[in-house]
């Protein structure tokens, strides 16, 4: 493909990045293969040369590897190191203005806590508009993997930076003194900052309908809210023209468990003025911390009155080392803060067992911390309101779940022993005890999340597989996927070096690009090309190796594993990296559904032992407790506990001294109870939001039925994420007025026990779950709900239409794209510098998208445009654009998933329903689409959306006519014939020559609808009604439309169907809005078709032609300009 240029280059856009800590994803089941099993020394990918575009200035020629000493393991004598990120690195500080426009953030300063296994960070970020206008500004924010904020606040800095030679930053001596819980964040910053506003977590639904209205009364909100794993996007208002703002994000995040140590990676920030970074470290008792990035002499000595000894960092002779210093040595180059908290240097560290690092601007990636050989231990802490929690990250040994080798240890064999490793169990034996499968098939992730750093993980942990299982994985497939699937070859394998040979040169000229459909790919596995030729398999093992977070298609991680019961499918195997971006729930539940596991494989030296780590028998999980201790919860909820496990416990009251995590386990037919050992206890109130976390985490997966719980926990604990938002408003009026009204959620909590709530849940469910017709029917109940001030009217035979219409109505199946262009070869070279440094331009992708199409069709043009899906997910207006352009292509199932997840966070927006009933309806799933259709005829909605009903009522009726003709399929044909009479009557025409609609995909944007008729005579909203009886609706002047022209008599001639791009977003630089405009010629006459165009309106530009009809002789002809 020639090299593509669009006609004006635009400045990338850059993501800016923070990330959402849920329940599981705190080392919730994770595997930790290293600790479980040895494997043989295999073949390996020694890392795919993927080549890139060539250089070109600014951009990196070659995808980046993840850095391997051999790709089955690594060298045995090199300490354990976590996998290198090249791209998509946390803390990437960027706000956007507009779709191309930024104001820079001035200073960036972290104060970060560690406390056994997890950290709390708070990160201090002053930005400036340089600007003279006000703007609202667009943060995407992205943490490490599995953080999640807790706090979020906004407002106008009152120690102006702009033009000073250097910016003003908190002194270390006051960062030691600063607060980490909520209250205490605020109260440290009073002199700091002025016309502050605090997040309150309230549900979501409600934080972006009050959000918006907010905005375009021109005050002052803010809104935070779960777009994936790992991503929230916060938007902020006002940012005043010449001022400087502060931002403080508050987060906990678990620390990396890496070859029997901890460590915390913390991801610096570039593009910043200034960079200050505190860490301040209280490890289990005995254990060593090393700072990998180097620290002063001072760092190395031993505390003293302490259990612990630190040593073996680092350290420049004589002097502090660059950009670093330590416990009691004095901040560097630091203009104090004035009327803050101070304590005398190095009080942090004279805590017992306590010890602070310090660095200044410092250089590189990231700053890194080990904690060497850590004890158990678990954290403590007491909520004032509800009471006493407890949690920790425990791994049971594998000798006492029975793993041979191990000293008094029977029954259960291990994987694979390596050559000569005295006590290890031969590969037949590991089989005759442990899994005995003879296929595999793999799902490797494509998509552009996994360029560079995962697919290069992914393809040296297949081969590692592979090679270490020949005994047992005797035959294998890999399904390569992103927004399509396809298969390495049209059927099962042989396991030997040949295959895996051509495997790896196929794999290696492989485009990385395009969104996530993980259930698209999880119905492949069901149905593999050959299943069903002679000595093909009848069941396999899936090997997932992905990230799990499905940006595309079916958002459902439930049904998705509902699907799988029954088909040949046995078991899915995931791996949980430690790289961000990783969905930890959704890879734990299909793991849990299926009966496989989730496997940690956080590093090179894991690599080995995780690819055998499937083999090991699993032992039947059934019960838990503490001593001391209730309400005692696991994150991830796992069935199944594998040798080498790491489990996140978390639960209520004080555990005994010397108490263990006790565990009732099950295996052939034998039950035990295997302990282990919690450690000492470090008082941290983490421990109060890390049971919050795996208590909201396990009671959103089984929403609805728990909801009402799910919500007032996720308030309490503040935990933001698929039910509640952080959003902050002007005032107390603004948040009664939309009904969020303090709750006595303290009460709730303390009167209900999670894992009673979650047990009735299961209960409650049994049968039911994953039939997506009760989850609409749950939807339903609920819209009206989580919709203040919205009401539902349905006609009185809707509620038994849809009980009457089967399961398979509700379960929406996108086709198999066709997609040409696979390879990195055929992109052009721009485009693949792009994609290789995740800096994506929307008017490259748009550029690209339609010399895709022109080249090699639709799926491929598709699959270009979803990268934009993929590097911004829970982007509505981006969701919008991105459907609305797939429709016009025909790939109408992938624009209603698009649409879907749209409404899901937009409830109250109506215009949604009426782009998921069209799609539907254009691709035959007509009783879905009706039922859509009646969800935007039934509701209040607010009066802004205009004339939406008459609108939406001219697409349905045209549904309608069609089932009661027979011209189309439907279940409930009674239903379709019975609303025809009313539906028409909502349009207000029966018949018409001309109809024309405009839709448009930003909010708070007026374009108006303009049809000049062959007289001269102009339509539009100042001039609604010509002479020869043309009709236009009435004006939408706030956002989405919809305009509607009508005339039922048309004289013959040339009609001019334009769009007026009459006001944009006030409150940004610039925004892209796109018009999708419909014209209906011959109107509910046989002959009647339709004209749809697409197009986007540009920034300057006042009018816009859309379409020319011509009439002549009753004989009418569009022509698309």
């Amino acid at each position: 493909m020639p090299r593509a240029r669009p006609p004006e280059i635009l400045p990338p856009l850059f993501l800016l990045v923070l990330g959402a800590w849920v329940g599981s994803g705190c080392g919730g089941g994770a595997y930790d293969a290293a600790t479980a099993a040895m494997a043989p020394e295999p073949s390996a990918f020694t890392g795919a040369s993927m080549e890139s575009a060539p250089a070109a200035p600014s951009m990196e020629a070659k995808q980046e590897e993840a850095p391997r000493d051999d790709a089955a393991g690594g060298k045995k004598d090199k300490p354990a190191e976590t996998w290198k990120r090249s791209r998509l690195r946390a803390h990437a500080a960027r706000i956007k203005i507009g779709d191309t426009e930024e104001i820079p953030v001035r200073t960036f300063q972290a104060q970060v806590t560690v406390d056994g296994t997890l950290a709390r960070v708070v990160l201090d970020l002053v930005v400036h508009n340089d600007r003279g206008p006000t703007y609202e500004g667009n943060f995407q924010l992205r943490l490490p993997e599995g953080a999640s904020p807790y706090y979020f606040a906004f407002g106008e800095s009152t120690l102006q930076v702009a033009g000073d030679p250097q910016p003003v930053l908190f002194s270390r001596e006051q960062t030691l003194a600063m607060g980490a819980d909520p209250g205490r964040i605020f109260a440290d910053r009073e002199r700091v900052w002025q016309g502050v506003k605090e997040a309150r977590v309230v549900p979501r639904e409600v934080a972006a309908l009050a959000y918006g209205d907010t905005v375009r009364r021109a005050v002052d909100p803010a809104l935070v809210e779960w777009a994936g794993p790992s991503i929230f996007n916060a938007r902020v208002f006002p940012l005043t023209g010449r001022r400087s703002h502060r931002i403080v994000v508050g987060y906990d995040v678990p620390l990396t468990s890496i070859g029997g140590d901890l460590q915390y990676t913390f991801d610096l920030p570039e593009r910043v003025e200034r960079t200050v970074v505190d860490v301040t470290v209280t490890p289990p008792a005995g254990a060593r911390v090393e700072a990998t990035t180097p620290a002063t002499d001072a760092a190395n000595a031993p505390v003293t009155g302490g259990a612990l000894a630190v040593a073996g960092a680092p350290a420049v002779a004589g002097a502090p080392a660059a950009g670093a210093s330590a416990a009691g040595a004095p901040a560097v180059g630091t203009p104090a803060v004035a009327g803050t908290p101070a304590v005398a240097a190095g009080a942090a560290a004279a805590s017992p067992g306590r010890r602070t690092f310090h660095y200044e601007s410092p250089t590189g990636a990231e700053i890194a911390l080990r904690i060497r050989n850590p004890k158990p231990a678990h954290l403590v802490a007491t909520d004032d309101a509800t009471g006493a929690y407890f949690t920790a990250e425990v791994m049971p040994e594998p000798s006492a779940l029975g793993v041979p080798g191990a000293a008094g240890t029977t029954g259960i064999a291990s994987a694979a022993g390596a050559p000569g490793a005295a006590g290890t169990a031969s590969a037949g034996a590991a089989v005759k005890g442990g899994r005995d499968t003879a296929a595999a098939l793999f799902l490797v992730d494509t998509s552009l999340s996994s360029n560079p750093d995962r697919f290069n993980v992914w393809l040296g942990l297949l081969e590692a597989i592979l090679a270490n299982n020949r005994d047992t994985l005797q035959q294998f497939n890999v399904a390569f996927f992103d927004i399509e699937q396809r298969f390495f070859q049209p059927r099962f394998l042989k396991n030997d070096a040949s295959a895996v040979q051509s495997l790896r040169a196929y794999a290696e000229q492989l485009a990385l690009e395009g969104a996530t459909d993980l259930g698209g790919a999880l119905r492949a596995a069901m149905a593999p090309p050959g299943k069903n030729e002679a000595g093909a398999p009848t069941r396999w093992d899936v090997f997932l190796l992905s990230d799990g977070a499905a940006t595309w298609g079916d958002a459902d991680t439930r049904a998705m594993a509902h699907r799988l019961d029954g088909s040949p499918v046995r078991a899915v195997y995931a791996y949980q990296t430690g790289l961000p971006g990783t969905d930890t729930d959704a890879l734990s539940l299909l793991a849990r559904e299926t009966g496989g596991a989730l496997f940690s494989v956080t590093g090179d030296a894991e690599v080995r032992a995780a690819s055998v780590a499937h083999r090991a028998r699993p032992l039947r999980l059934l019960d838990v407790r503490v001593a001391g201790a209730s309400d005692v919860l696991l994150g991830g909820r796992p069935r199944f506990v594998f040798p080498g496990q790491r489990l996140r416990v978390a639960g209520r009251g004080v555990p005994a001294k010397g108490a263990a995590l006790e565990l009732s386990v099950e295996s052939d037919g034998v039950s035990r109870v295997v302990r282990a050992p919690l450690g000492d206890a470090i008082p941290s109130p983490i421990a109060t939001r890390a049971y919050g976390l795996v208590a909201v985490s396990q009671l959103e997966e089984l929403s609805p039925a728990t909801e009402r719980s799910a919500r007032p926990y996720a308030t309490h604990f503040r935990v933001p994420g698929k039910t509640c938002s952080l959003l902050m408003l002007e005032s107390e009026a603004d948040y009664a007025r939309f009904g969020i009204q303090p709750a006595d959620d303290a009460r709730v909590v303390r009167s209900s026990a999670v894992s009673r709530l979650v047990a009735d849940a299961l209960r409650q469910e049994e049968g039911t779950r994953g039939d997506p017709k009760r989850a609409f029917l749950q939807w339903l109940e609920r819209l009206p709900k989580v919709v203040p001030n919205l009401t539902l009217s349905f006609p009185a035979s809707f509620r038994a239409a849809l009980e009457k219409m089967p399961v398979s109505s509700f379960s929406v199946s996108a086709p198999p794209l066709v997609v040409k262009a696979r390879e990195r070869s055929k992109l052009a070279e721009d485009v693949q510098r792009m994609l290789a440094r995740h800096e994506l331009s929307y008017d490259w992708i748009a550029y690209d998208a339609g010399e895709r199409f022109k080249t090699f069709g639709a799926g491929d043009a598709l699959k270009s445009w979803s990268s934009l899906v993929e590097e911004n997910p829970g982007d509505a207006v981006l969701a919008r654009d991105v459907g609305t352009s797939a429709m016009t292509m025909g790939l109408v199932a992938d624009a209603y998933h698009l649409f879907r997840r749209v409404s899901v966070t937009r409830p109250h927006e109506p215009q949604t329903y009426h782009a998921m009933a069209r799609s539907l309806a254009r691709h035959g799933m007509n009783d879905l689409a009706m039922a859509w259709f009646e969800v935007g005829l039934a509701g209040s909605w607010d009066d802004r959306f205009g004339d939406f009903r008459q609108i939406l009522a001219l697409d349905y009726l045209d549904l309608l006519r069609r089932i009661a003709t027979n011209q189309a399929k439907s279940s409930v044909p009674e239903f379709a014939r019975e609303r025809f009479a009313g539906v028409r009557s909502l349009v207000g025409v029966e018949r018409a020559d001309v109809v024309v609609t405009i839709t448009w995909n930003t909010d708070a944007t007026d374009v108006d609808l303009h049809v000049i008729e062959p007289s001269g005579e102009e339509c539009f909203y100042g001039h609604r009604k010509t002479k020869s009886g043309g009709q236009l609706t009435r004006d939408v002047t706030q956002g989405y439309g919809p305009e509607m022209y009508v005339l039922p008599r048309a004289p013959e001639g040339r009609y001019l169907i334009r769009a007026k791009y009459f006001a944009s977003d006030r409150n940004r630089a610039s925004a892209r809005t796109k018009v999708h405009a419909t014209v209906i010629e011959d109107f509910g006459k046989p002959e009647e078709r339709r004209t749809e165009r697409l197009i986007s309106l540009e920034t300057g530009k006042e009018m816009h032609e859309l379409l020319q009809l011509t009439r002549t002789d009753r004989k009418p002809a569009a022509v698309a300009r």
